[in-house]
């Protein structure tokens, strides 16, 4: 067990709870399990505004136990998020990476706290500088987590094509920031080449999402009954954006919308939302329905009600180095995936034999790998196991902190760290 006379660890990120989104409910449990180690650990985060902020004045957005775990004994500290709506307007965008910048350059470098560790998560490279600048300021170690390469992972999207000066400032950005890390935390295996190519020589440890069995125990049930539903019901939650061209679902259900007995759910929120509302109106599809963000523990529930769920990520889109963290949570609730993915993505479902993999974009062979799945409920059957058996093995949050502990330890020095038991957490169903 740790000494309980523990250092004090700064966490800087855009994103917290109650936000929804897997890179939120990533650093809240993060929070939560360093604590419980008896780690002293502070954040520096933005108040919840995706999608919206009035959303979080409602119900079912507050977990009263885990909030008790997260602000007991630390100090939280938000600032007002800008008020600039989310669109492609890679400006628009751009402002609100420096907005958040330089709101919290002051909160660090007035910060009178000293800090022996801070661990800061991208995204964006601002609040990887951001690091660097505490870093600097608190004359501490860093760790820099990250769960998407930016500039590297959208320079293909359209928000860079016409702003190549941009383009260029964002991998210079992403340079410093490499270069102020003493160690680095990926989420994705496929990262660690990319940084290896760009001469990163110090610690990279990989600790993808994780996932909660003890709260897909409470689904089994709901999975069990799901050959008495009248309708195959096809899922897909999260961002609708850019990157995930969402669109091409649509025309998968237009594909399907002959059968009868399919149907299909999109729940999230994103850039495109209107534009896939708009083709669902345009085709006049009464197969399909989109539905507004909900909380975790509604989302988990919908999806294990549902036969397939799709992940999509579009063909030029550069995150051929990342997986979906909507396609773990799939896996450990049992229901076969059927991506339009490349890489590393396409790698984990084959490997795992989780669901069917296509060519991104592809609606055609997307429909026929439903049909497949609709068709076969032996085969259904054994990608839903596979799934659940894969995730045991390799994105069990209780090996991912214990791994995240390590490096800890092994950054700032101190050896008095011993395994224990842990509960594993379930990551959201939003990326």
């Amino acid at each position: 067990m740790i000494n309980k006379s523990m250092k004090r660890i700064l966490i800087i990120s855009e994103v917290f709870y109650p936000e929804i989104g897997s890179g939120a409910n990533r650093i809240t449990n993060l929070v939560i399990q360093l604590k419980k180690e008896g780690y002293i650990v502070d954040v520096v985060t933005s108040e919840p505004s995706y999608p919206n902020k009035e959303m979080y004045e409602k119900d079912g957005y507050r977990d009263l136990e885990k909030e008790k775990d997260i602000y007991e004994k630390s100090k939280i500290h938000r600032i007002k998020t800008s008020r600039a709506k989310s669109t492609t307007n890679f400006v628009v965008r751009l402002y609100k990476y420096i907005f958040f910048f330089f709101k919290n350059i002051f909160t660090i470098v007035f910060r009178r706290t000293k800090y022996d560790l801070v661990i800061a998560t991208i995204p964006s490279p601002f609040v990887g500088l951001l690091g660097g600048i505490a870093k600097v300021r608190f004359r501490c170690k860093y760790i820099l987590d990250i769960r998407d390469l930016w500039p590297e992972c959208i320079k293909n999207i359209g928000l860079f094509r016409k702003n190549k000066f941009l383009l260029k400032i964002g991998y210079i950005l992403e340079k410093i920031m490499l270069k102020f890390a003493d160690a680095i935390v990926i989420n994705s295996n496929g990262f660690r080449d990319y940084l290896i190519k760009n001469k990163y020589k110090k610690n990279i440890v990989f600790i993808p999402n994780g996932l909660q069995f003890k709260e897909v125990e409470a689904y089994k049930e709901i999975r069990q009954n799901i050959a008495k539903h009248k309708k195959f019901t096809v899922i897909y939650t999260g961002m609708i954006g850019l990157p995930q061209n969402v669109t091409s679902l649509v025309r998968i259900a237009r594909n399907l919308r002959h059968i009868k007995e399919i149907e299909f759910k999109i729940i999230g929120a994103g850039i495109q939302r209107d534009k896939v509302s708009a083709l669902i109106e345009h085709y006049n599809l009464k197969n399909i329905k989109l539905y507004a963000p909900m909380p975790k523990n509604r989302v988990v529930k919908e999806v294990a009600k549902c036969h397939v769920a799709l992940a999509h990520l579009r063909k030029d889109s550069g995150f051929d180095l990342v997986i979906p963290g909507k396609a773990i949570d799939y896996m450990g609730i049992g229901i076969p995936i059927v991506a339009g993915v490349e890489g590393y993505a396409a790698e984990v479902i084959r490997k795992s034999n989780s669901g069917l993999v296509v060519e991104p974009d592809d609606h055609v062979e997307l429909a026929k790998s439903i049909m497949k799945i609709y068709e076969d409920s032996k085969l259904q059957n054994d990608y839903s196991i596979n799934g659940i058996n894969y995730c045991l093995n390799n994105f069990c949050i209780e090996n991912n902190f214990t791994k995240y502990v390590s490096l800890i330890e092994k950054v700032t020095r101190r050896n008095d760290y011993v395994k224990e038991d842990r509960d594993v957490c379930m990551e959201s169903l939003y990326q």
